[in-house]
């Protein structure tokens, strides 16, 4: 029976498989590498590919951003909230991602101390009457259920949500019963989230439950009456 041939190439640590997506020399993989350490390394790549996937899906969400103003007062960097047109020190946002328009274009950095932004390679400083926007922060709460629930739950909870025109980046509220059950075998009950995008509420049960199976179902209601529901289940390998 014909061996499948696969294109491979070790990087230096022997212990690793990487494959390439250019034409590299052909070889036989049961002269090389076990069935066992082809598969570890094909669902190595399978995880690093999905949370690609999800920071991809995450990148795009609407609202993502506060935007305004900064100004330099009293001696330090001021950001002025055009929504709510409160002020914040920017102090408060040292090693976040910012984003800061310039060249009539916006450009992604990380804020440094004393107004200095990191764009990439390039090191510059916050301008007075500069436009920024500032990514916001998840709920912890939030953040961490995100992270427990599965690829597949995932991809569905985010898409349906942002199909009823919410971000991930409206929710205003998260009770994550998960996070009293990590020590258990066997895991169930209900997840609630709100979400706010300034027009409409919406509000999501999430239940699940993580035994042999992971079963997970979302129930999204709208304040207009509108609901969905879903539902995803999946076996353990």
């Amino acid at each position: 029976m014909p061996i499948k041939r696969f294109n491979i190439a070790y990087a230096k640590n022997p212990g690793w498989l990487f494959v390439q997506p250019i034409k590299i020399k052909r070889l036989y993989f049961s002269q090389y590498l076990s069935k066992k350490k082809v598969g570890d390394t094909f669902r190595f790549w399978r995880v690093i590919m999905n949370k690609q996937q999800r920071a991809t899906l995450l990148n795009h969400q609407s609202r993502a951003y506060t935007e305004g103003i900064v100004d330099y007062i009293n001696e330090q960097w001021v950001f002025f909230d055009e929504e709510t047109d409160e002020a914040y020190s920017m102090e408060d946002y040292v090693n976040h991602d910012i984003e800061i328009y310039r060249g009539n274009r916006w450009r992604k950095g990380v804020l440094g101390e004393n107004g200095l932004v990191a764009l990439g390679k390039t090191n510059v400083y916050l301008m007075e009457k500069e436009q920024i926007r500032i990514r916001k922060q998840l709920l912890y709460s939030f953040e961490r259920l995100l992270d427990e629930i599965n690829d597949d739950s995932f991809f569905q909870f985010v898409t349906t949500l942002n199909s009823l025109d919410f971000s991930v980046y409206d929710s205003i509220y998260c009770y994550n019963q998960l996070t009293f059950l990590r020590d258990l075998s066997a895991q169930s009950g209900v997840n609630f989230l709100i979400f706010d995008n300034g027009t409409q509420i919406c509000s999501v049960q999430h239940h699940f439950c993580y035994s042999k199976n992971e079963q997970n179902r979302f129930e999204f209601t709208i304040n207009t009456g509108k609901r969905i529901v879903i539902e995803k289940l999946n076996s353990h390998p």
